[in-house]
């Protein structure tokens, strides 16, 4: 990749100075004016003979050559790489075959894929680093995409390709982004004995490599219920999202203790993926502790709160929600709680919804949720009360012939 990297801007130098050298030439020869000037200062500069025979017969062969010599170059560089891209794309074609025949082909003995892969080195040039990227890669794809997650012949293609001392070496770099691949390839390749590997890069200033040292860390380890109430960093929705899944796939089984612990988590990371956990396992937690995170300070977490009871259903706490919207500052939240109520509300709620409707300053998102909410609950309620305050209220009006026809404008 470094040598890769060097050659594209060696590349991108070169073209800059053989385009300077022609375009001074170019004019140089369009401007014979410009040209007998500069002959004529020099010459009357370099007053010595010397000094003009020196400038006229050596340096501007030299720069002529140098062109040349540019000109050259890049060509060369041009052609090389044109066939290593060529190359590039048979050695992928190779790796996809062998890689389809040995896993998917007959069964072999561990002696036999030993040697086969040991003679299949052999017609590739593996010491390279974008071949071993590119066998990675292809192994990878077939392993998530077959979920052969426990197949021996992965196992022997990881130990046999060295992929484990490769992954050393990149964690072993000093850019982030090697350290990354490193991590990323001892998590696919599920090494769990090189763990200590990556639990020093939890705490890198790199916001993204520490996400997915966090990320692996969880994968690997045994019991992270302590890594999880220790995690101090802010963790983004998407590293959410992925360790909610992480969870899932390692059937991680919290007790309700530990769950209660999570939730109270001072990390409100933490918080948000406890309640990620508390959705996927339809897990009945306290009031008092839904009140508290209806409380937070942290408007996700409020939202994420809401939105878990909404999720889970839990109407009983429809009172709770009234009193959350009144102490609600973020518009965005107070949508939410009315699309909540539209889901589990009763009669309190169609009641609720009216009275917020009444208040002339209402934001007209929520005006919107909250007739919607009317709307889900009961959609008979406007035609029973047509000659209410509320269905003659013209925004109103129009929020109803939108719900009932979302195309109309």
């Amino acid at each position: 990749m470094k040598k890769q990297s060097f050659t594209l801007h060696f590349k991108y130098i070169l073209g800059i100075c053989f385009v300077l050298a022609l375009v001074v030439l170019i004019y140089m020869y369009a401007n014979q004016i410009a040209s007998t000037r500069l002959f004529l200062y020099l010459k009357n500069t370099l007053t010595s003979t010397f000094f003009f025979y020196f400038f006229l017969y050596f340096i501007i062969p030299l720069f002529v050559i140098t062109i040349i010599v540019l000109i050259l170059v890049i060509t060369h560089y041009t052609k090389k790489g044109i066939r290593v891209e060529a190359e590039t794309v048979e050695i992928e074609r190779k790796v996809d075959e062998f890689l389809v025949k040995l896993i998917f082909g007959k069964k072999l003995s561990d002696e036999l894929i030993t040697i086969e892969i040991k003679n299949f080195k052999k017609t590739i040039p593996f010491d390279e680093k974008y071949v071993k990227k590119i066998a990675l890669t292809k192994i990878f794809t077939i392993k998530e995409g077959f979920n052969l997650n426990e197949n021996d012949i992965l196992v022997s293609l990881f130990n046999q390709f060295d992929f484990l001392e490769y992954s050393k070496q990149l964690l072993a770099k000093k850019q982030w982004y090697n350290k990354a691949l490193g991590v990323h390839y001892i998590e696919k390749i599920n090494y769990k004995s090189e763990l200590h590997l990556i639990e020093p890069l939890l705490t890198h200033k790199n916001e993204t490599l520490r996400g997915l040292s966090f990320n692996a860390t969880l994968s690997l380890k045994e019991d992270i219920f302590p890594l999880l109430m220790g995690y101090k960093e802010t963790i983004t929705y998407a590293s959410k999202i992925k360790i909610a899944d992480i969870l899932r796939q390692k059937k991680t089984t919290f007790s309700l203790e530990q769950v209660n612990m999570l939730l109270r988590n001072e990390n409100d990371s933490i918080k948000s993926i406890a309640m990620l956990y508390v959705l996927d396992k339809n897990i009945s937690i306290s009031e008092d502790i839904i009140i508290e995170l209806l409380n937070s300070k942290t408007r996700y977490i409020r939202k994420d709160i809401i939105t878990l009871i909404r999720n889970l259903k839990l109407s009983h706490l429809e009172d709770q929600l009234f009193k959350s919207y009144h102490l609600e500052e973020i518009i965005r939240n107070k949508i939410s709680i009315f699309k909540t109520l539209a889901e589990m509300g009763s009669e309190k709620s169609i009641f609720f919804a009216l009275k917020t409707i009444e208040d002339p300053n209402i934001d007209s998102d929520i005006e919107f949720e909250a007739v919607r909410t009317i709307f889900k609950i009961n959609p008979m309620f406007f035609e029973q009360f047509i000659i209410s305050k509320f269905s003659e209220k013209e925004t109103v009006k129009k929020i109803i012939a939108h719900i009932n026809s979302p195309y109309l404008s």
